[in-house]
């Protein structure tokens, strides 16, 4: 296991007090990396991203951790809720940070998800035929200009705006970020039959 200095322990907390089999059995693995999540808006809990690197396909979670207690986000946008009702938003940074850890923790992953901040991050087809070339031209041509890293307007609620890509489509998501933590979401579909590999 390789991890970032800021996450010693949280592996093994994660081992004792996570309900996910597969998170369980490899977080300590030396496949798996730990990474700290931004989150000042939310003190005393911290959010790991876990990749897995497996022999198949990888895996990844987000998880808090708070003392010796662990909560898998990933999969269970009902525990993100209860979690961010300790959340106290004051800047728009901090909008940003919450927002974008709730729009991975929300987003259902088994069709491929990735937050975009650059076309280029879109995972495309490896062999792509004549007419997926094209259309990879298009949409490296067209939703470019507009795909960027996350980004707050507003003084308090904020909206945070980025874009994701789910299954084939890519996204806009509008999230408003209230004080308190809460969040709601518009979501604008952009482009669609995007040719990237399916989730099985």
């Amino acid at each position: 296991m390789s991890t970032d200095p800021t996450t010693t322990g949280d592996a093994a907390t994660i081992a004792a007090a996570t309900d996910d089999a597969l998170l369980t059995s490899v977080v300590t693995d030396d496949a798996t990396t730990l990474t700290r999540v931004p989150l000042s808006a939310l003190p005393g809990w911290r959010v790991l991203d876990v990749l897995w690197r497996g022999p198949a396909h990888p895996a990844r979670w987000l998880v808090a951790v708070d003392g010796d207690r662990a909560v898998v986000l990933t999969g269970h946008p009902e525990r993100w809720d209860a979690l961010a009702t300790d959340a106290e938003v004051t800047t728009a940074e901090q909008a940003v940070e919450l927002a974008v850890v709730c729009t991975d923790a929300t987003h259902d992953r088994s069709k491929g998800y990735q937050r975009l901040s650059h076309v280029d991050e879109i995972r495309w087809l490896p062999r792509p035929g004549d007419e997926q070339r094209q259309r990879i031209e298009q949409v490296r041509a067209d939703p470019a200009d507009r795909i960027g890293p996350a980004c707050a307007v507003g003084e308090g609620p904020w909206t945070v705006t980025t874009r994701v890509r789910v299954g084939d489509a890519v996204e806009r998501l509008d999230v408003e970020v209230h004080h308190d933590g809460s969040t709601s979401a518009t979501s604008t579909l952009e482009a669609e039959g995007l040719p990237v590999p399916q989730v099985h």
